[in-house]
C-alpha cells in the first residue's frame, strides 16, 4: 500500500512540473538502444535521421517525464526528474530538456544538479536512405545544500527542484554537433551515428576534431515485424529488437545496448508492451563477442499505450547479482509519462 502511495505522489509530481525533460524512457527500456530503433514518435531524439523517415507516426508536439530512484525503498537516495518538450514540424523538431538529480550528503539534506538541454534536430532523405543533424547546448547549474522535511519530503521535494534558485557552475557548459545516416526498409534498419563531430566548450572556439567523431561513433541496427497484414489487418503481436554499439573509440563510455519487445495490439492506438534490455560498458574494443555479467544491466519494462498517452514502469539491475559479483551501483526504478498530440 505504501508503494502504491508513492507511485501514485510520482505520477502527480511529474504530470504538475512546469518543464519538461526527454531522453526518452523507451530508449532507457531498450537498454539505452537508440540509433536504429524508429517506432516511437519522439525516437528521433536518439536519431535525427528517423525524422525523415516515411514510417514515421507524425506528431507536433510531445511532453515526456519520469521519475527514477533506488529501486529498494523508493528512499531518496539519488532523485532524478526527467522533464522534456518537444516541437516538430515536418522533418524539423526542437526540444527543451531537463534533468534535476539530489544527492543525500546527510540524513534528509542534499545536493542538487539541474542540467538544461536545448536541441535542435533535422533530417532530410528518401527512402530507403535519410541523414540527420543536431546542434546542442548544454549547460549546468546546482545547489549546495537542501534540506527535505520528513514529514513533507514530497512538497520539498517539488518546490526545491522546480522553483529553488540553482547557480549556474562556472566553466561547464556546451554545444555540439552531430550527425546521422540511416538505411530503413520496411522490417529492418541500419544506423551510423556521431553526436559529437563539432563541439566547443563554455567560451571556446568551435572545434570539429576527428578524435571526438571517432569517440562519439556508433552503429545500430533494429528489426520490427509489421503492425498490419497485406489485407491492412492489425496483428495480434508484434516483436521488436535493436543492438546498439556506442561510443566506439572511447574506452571510458564504449558501450554495448540491446534490447526486445513484444507488443500485444489491443487497438490500432492502445496496446500493452513487455521490454527487455541490456547495456555494459566496454573497456576493450576487442570485447563486443562477450558479456561480462559482473558489469552489466538489465531493465525490465512494462509499456502501455492509450491512444496519445504512454505509461512506462520499470526496473533497471546490476546482472552481477547473476554471478555473486558485487555491483557498481544499485538497482534502479523507473516510472514515465508521455503526451503525444
Amino acid at each position: 500500500m505504501k508503494r502504491l502511495v508513492t507511485i501514485t505522489v510520482i505520477f502527480l509530481l511529474v504530470s504538475l512540473s512546469l518543464t519538461a525533460k526527454s531522453t526518452t524512457q523507451t530508449m532507457w527500456a531498450f537498454g539505452g538502444a537508440r540509433f536504429a530503433l524508429g517506432s516511437d514518435s519522439d525516437s528521433f531524439l536518439g536519431n535525427p535521421a528517423l525524422l525523415a523517415s516515411s514510417d514515421r507516426t507524425t506528431r507536433s508536439f510531445i511532453l515526456s517525464s519520469g521519475f527514477e530512484d533506488s529501486a529498494e525503498s523508493w528512499d531518496f537516495e539519488e532523485p532524478s526528474v526527467n522533464l522534456g518538450v518537444s516541437f516538430i514540424a515536418g522533418r524539423m523538431a526542437f526540444s527543451i530538456m531537463n534533468v534535476s538529480s539530489v544527492t543525500r550528503i546527510k540524513e534528509y539534506t542534499y545536493t542538487g544538479k539541474r542540467t538544461g538541454l536545448f536541441q535542435f534536430d533535422w533530417a532530410f532523405g528518401r527512402q530507403p536512405f535519410y541523414i540527420g543533424f543536431t546542434a546542442q547546448i548544454e549547460a549546468l547549474s546546482e545547489r549546495s545544500e537542501m534540506t527535505f522535511r520528513p514529514e513533507l519530503i514530497w512538497s520539498d521535494y517539488f518546490v526545491a527542484t522546480n522553483f529553488s534558485r540553482y547557480e549556474p557552475v562556472d566553466q561547464i557548459g556546451s554545444i555540439s554537433f552531430g550527425v546521422s545516416f540511416l538505411l530503413d526498409y520496411s522490417w529492418i534498419s541500419m544506423a551510423v551515428t556521431s553526436t559529437k563531430f563539432a563541439s566547443s566548450e563554455t567560451s571556446e572556439t568551435l572545434n570539429i576534431s576527428f578524435d571526438s567523431l571517432l569517440k562519439s561513433l556508433g552503429w545500430g541496427m533494429a528489426v520490427e515485424t509489421p503492425k498490419y497484414n497485406e489485407r491492412n489487418e492489425l496483428h495480434l503481436f508484434t516483436v521488436r529488437a535493436a543492438v546498439d554499439i556506442a561510443n566506439m573509440g572511447s574506452s571510458e563510455e564504449r558501450e554495448l545496448r540491446m534490447g526486445t519487445s513484444v507488443t500485444l495490439n489491443l487497438l490500432p492506438t492502445y496496446d500493452i508492451s513487455l521490454i527487455l534490455g541490456y547495456h555494459e560498458k566496454k573497456g576493450e574494443a576487442t570485447d563486443w563477442l562477450g558479456l561480462k555479467f559482473a558489469q552489466g544491466f538489465q531493465n525490465q519494462t512494462l509499456a502501455i499505450t492509450l491512444n496519445t498517452i504512454k505509461i512506462l514502469i520499470g526496473y533497471e539491475f546490476p546482472t552481477a547479482w547473476y554471478v555473486n559479483k558485487p555491483s557498481p551501483r544499485p538497482a534502479k526504478a523507473l516510472v514515465g509519462l508521455r503526451l503525444f498530440l
